[in-house]
C-alpha cells in the first residue's frame, strides 16, 4: 500500500531526465589541497593572471574552426577537406536517444541530395571506435563518422548538449546552427536552401 509515493517519484524522475535532453555534463571542479607554509613575514599576494579565454561562440556567418580526426577506418580527415561541399557538422553519441532518433532522418536526406553537394560529418563524441563501427552498421549509416575520443572538438565548439548541428556552406561558413534532434523535412529544407544559394 506504500508504493504509490515511490512510483510518483520515479515517474517525476524519469520524466525530468528525459525533458533534460542529452546534456553534456562537465565533472565537479576538485578544490586543490594546501600545503601549510611556515609563517613568516606578510609579502604582497601576487596578482592572478586572467583566466585563459575559451575560443568565442560559434555563430552564424563565422568560418566554421577547422579540425581533424579519424573516421572508423583509422583515416584522418580534416573539416575543411569536405570545402566545396554544403556540411552538417553533427555532434552526437550513441547512448544519446535524441541522437539515435534523428540518424534515420539524416540517412534518408544524405541518400537523396549526397550527389547534389551534400556531405553530413557526424563527430562522435568520446566513445570507442569498436563500439561505433557496430552501432554505424545496425543503423546503416553510410556518411562519415569522425572519432573525437579525447572531446578536442567540445571547446572549439562550445558543444552544451548533443545532438548540435552546424550547417557550413560550400566556403566552410556556418550558415545554421540547429540543437536537438532535426526532423527529416527541416533538415531537407535547410539543406536544399542551402544547395540553392
Amino acid at each position: 500500500m506504500h508504493r504509490f509515493p515511490w512510483v510518483l517519484v520515479s515517474v517525476v524522475l524519469l520524466v525530468a531526465i528525459v525533458l533534460a535532453g542529452c546534456a553534456m555534463g562537465q565533472p565537479p571542479a576538485v578544490a586543490p589541497t594546501a600545503t601549510p607554509e611556515p609563517l613568516g613575514p606578510a609579502e604582497p599576494t601576487p596578482t592572478p593572471a586572467p583566466a585563459p579565454q575559451g575560443p568565442e561562440p560559434i555563430v552564424k556567418g563565422m568560418e566554421a574552426p577547422d579540425f581533424a580526426l579519424v573516421d572508423l577506418d583509422g583515416v584522418e580527415h580534416s573539416l575543411s577537406d569536405f570545402r566545396g561541399q554544403v556540411v552538417m557538422l553533427n555532434f552526437w553519441a550513441s547512448w544519446c536517444g535524441f541522437c539515435r532518433a534523428e540518424i534515420p532522418d539524416m540517412n534518408v536526406v544524405y541518400d537523396e541530395l549526397a550527389d547534389q553537394g551534400f556531405e553530413i560529418v557526424a563527430v562522435n563524441l568520446g566513445e570507442d571506435p569498436d563500439h561505433l563501427r557496430s552501432f554505424a552498421a545496425e543503423y546503416e549509416i553510410e556518411f562519415p563518422v569522425l572519432t573525437d575520443v579525447d572531446g578536442v572538438t567540445v571547446p572549439l565548439y562550445s558543444v552544451r548538449s548533443i545532438p548540435t548541428s552546424y550547417f557550413l556552406d560550400a566556403e566552410g561558413v556556418v550558415q545554421v546552427i540547429y540543437g536537438g534532434a532535426i526532423p527529416e523535412d527541416t533538415l531537407r529544407s535547410i539543406v536544399q536552401s542551402m544547395l540553392e544559394q
